[in-house]
């Protein structure tokens, strides 16, 4: 097994602008890390950008880890009103699993024409039952598999998706155990209001153990009980 340290470009502003993406990626590439994970379905939906990123990555010696959003986010302006017109909520794209699905197929398409070496999956829809969050994600593996992508997509624990709670995500690995996982577990955190370990969930260390034969990606980074991610690591709040 290889350690492949890889830089999320998720809130990049340098990300928009083309002509900055040569120094965005040497300077990645300086740092030590051997991989950029980038957002396929926050790039144009033409596909324009998609051989430029591709080429790019190339140039500067980088893997590409494709992350894939099925149904994208939609705004929601009526949420301003709850934060003095200051924030505009976005909201996954759609409820339907057939839609998600639909979606998933097309960004995992998109990201082998970008030479993705891996794909992580922000999939589904947080108010799915277990039964249909199960199946989506079953008919999603087919969808890899077929593809020839069954070895290298994950799914992430993430909130607002299918496994956004580890109690769902333990009932669905017990269904589905070789689903392929993407460890974000800050956002765990961040669910249940807190720092989860043996005294205070018995699940949570049959869980671990669950999860270190399928977790294949992780997103290493500093949490706490009410934000999966503080501002600075080094504040003292931490």
């Amino acid at each position: 097994m290889k350690l492949v340290l890889t830089k999320t470009l998720w809130g990049c502003n340098e990300v928009g602008d083309q002509s900055k993406w040569e120094g965005l990626l040497a300077r990645v590439k300086s740092q030590g890390f051997d991989a950029i994970e980038l957002a396929v379905a926050g790039l144009p939906k033409d596909g324009s950008l998609d051989a430029p990123w591709k080429e790019a990555t190339e140039n500067a010696g980088l893997k590409l880890v494709a992350q894939l959003h099925t149904c994208w986010y939609v705004e929601r302006p009526a949420a301003a009103a709850l934060s003095g017109g200051v924030y505009s909520q976005g909201i996954v794209g759609s409820e339907s699993p057939r839609e998600h699905l639909s979606s998933f197929e097309a960004q995992s398409k998109r990201a082998i024409a970008m030479g993705a070496c891996r794909i992580n999956s922000h999939s589904g829809h947080d108010s799915w039952d277990l039964e249909t969050a199960t199946s989506f994600l079953r008919d999603a593996m087919k969808i890899s598999e077929r593809l020839g992508l069954g070895t290298i997509t994950t799914h992430e624990t993430h909130r607002r998706r299918v496994l956004w709670n580890p109690f769902q995500a333990a009932s669905i690995l017990r269904e589905l155990p070789d689903l392929r996982i993407t460890a974000d577990l800050s956002h765990w955190c961040c669910v249940l209001e807190r720092i989860p370990d043996s005294t205070s969930d018995s699940m949570w260390e049959p869980l671990l153990a669950q999860l270190s034969k399928c977790v294949d990606l992780i997103h290493a980074r500093v949490g706490a009980a009410e934000t999966p991610q503080v501002a600075h690591p080094a504040s003292p709040d931490v």
